[in-house]
């Protein structure tokens, strides 16, 4: 199928999902339209489907407490630098621990929460199967920022950005002050001007975030055509070829995951309840790779510590497209994490680059921010990727 007809088909699908769908937020009638939308399309294949639940989704949790608490650390870090530097020490260490806490936070809250449900459908192989791809890519929505400037938000996103250069900084700034107070070559006094400094800064930065998640909250959800539905229909496009010419050696499951935006919860599940049975598997997630200059994968997230992707994976990837470019999550993360956690080899697509951030997680977030050709550009790596998995020897390299 040229990539011109891929990309009419995935933006086809992409319509009725962000288009007549619209917002899908875990456990929502929204959802439940999109669940019974993309069971019918897998049965039109004579594709067996199941639905795993997904209990407890919190559905009431910002940012605004956690983004609070952490720029308050921030500042008491710098107000106690000149006299106390190993405090720089300890808030790296609780920066490093910020996502678990996150997580068990919505955990907390979510035990009287809703119940999403993730969407599995199995593409069988053509002769005996020797390992497994998971083709994964989460449906559900986020709330939508009533932010009126894309600009806007694209700053406070970039602000955030900052956050753990900050963290660095200010922890290579301890180890210089400790040096200096252990054998000093810096006046005391100096320290104490480059504390206030920092103050001032930092506290200017603090109040932009804390304002921008205050007006920016709002109870409405993200229509999702880039965040992401572009992942969903890009991978039904690609299940389509798939179910028509399957692979020779290697069978597929294609999966669609619930409250990605509540904190991984969806592919938790999944790799809680089926991981034993993806000894042999590789998934290749997608998200948000309908609009940007490229399509690139995601060399691995997080700081402290660092969580890399599957190297021969991404090897693959680049053997399908040599000029795949790859990028990093300082901040943020998508399904493909709960697998790595698992050690279960996986890797992640994006588009990059270009207007992407401008309508992530906004009601701008619509059909007229999605490039169709970037839709089949991805489609295209998604079966190059296949095809070169079921190439490879017997069995999965770890």
């Amino acid at each position: 199928m040229p990539s011109e007809t891929l990309s009419q088909r995935a933006y086809h699908l992409l319509q009725m999902i962000a288009g007549e769908i619209g917002p899908r937020p875990a456990g929502s009638e929204g959802e439940a339209r999109f669940l019974d939308f993309a069971e019918g399309f897998f049965h039109e294949y004579g594709l067996t489907t199941r639905r795993q639940p997904v209990p407890n989704v919190p559905s009431g949790l910002t940012m605004l407490p956690m983004l609070a608490v952490g720029v308050a650390g921030l500042l008491w870090v710098v107000w106690v630098l000149p006299d106390g530097p190993w405090w720089t020490w300890i808030y790296i260490v609780l920066f490093s621990l910020f996502p678990r806490l996150l997580g068990q936070l919505r955990r907390q809250v979510g035990r009287k929460g809703k119940t999403g449900h993730n969407l599995a459908a199995t593409i069988p192989s053509a002769a005996e199967t020797t390992r497994t791809l998971v083709l994964c890519a989460h449906h559900d929505t986020a709330r939508a920022s009533r932010i009126p400037s894309p600009k806007l938000g694209e700053l406070a996103r970039n602000m955030l950005r900052l956050w753990p250069a900050m963290v660095l900084g200010l922890a290579a700034l301890g180890v210089i002050r400790a040096v200096d107070m252990a054998a000093p070559f810096v006046p005391y006094g100096w320290w104490v001007a480059l504390r206030d400094v920092l103050l001032v800064v930092l506290g200017l930065w603090g109040a932009f975030l804390l304002a921008y998640q205050i007006i920016a909250r709002s109870e409405k959800y993200s229509p999702g055509a880039n965040d992401n539905g572009s992942g969903v229909a890009v991978l039904m496009a690609a299940a389509e070829m798939l179910a028509r010419e399957p692979l020779l050696h290697t069978s597929v499951d294609v999966v669609f995951f619930s409250a990605e935006e509540n904190g991984l919860l969806g592919s938790e599940q999944y790799v809680k309840e089926f991981g034993d049975s993806l000894e042999n598997a590789v998934a290749l997630n997608l998200d948000m790779v309908g609009s940007g200059e490229r399509i690139a994968y995601v060399k691995g997230a997080g700081m402290f510590p660092p969580r890399r992707t599957t190297a021969w994976a991404n090897q693959l990837l680049k053997q399908a497209r040599p000029d795949i470019r790859g990028r990093w999550y300082l901040l943020g993360n998508s399904d493909f994490y709960s697998f790595l956690r698992k050690k279960i080899p996986a890797t992640s697509l994006e588009a990059s680059g270009g207007r992407r951030d401008a309508v992530y997680h906004t009601d701008r977030d619509t059909l007229d921010c999605i490039e169709p050709e970037r839709l089949g550009e991805a489609a295209e790596v998604v079966l190059e990727f296949a095809r070169a998995l079921d190439g490879t020897a017997a069995g999965v390299d770890s």
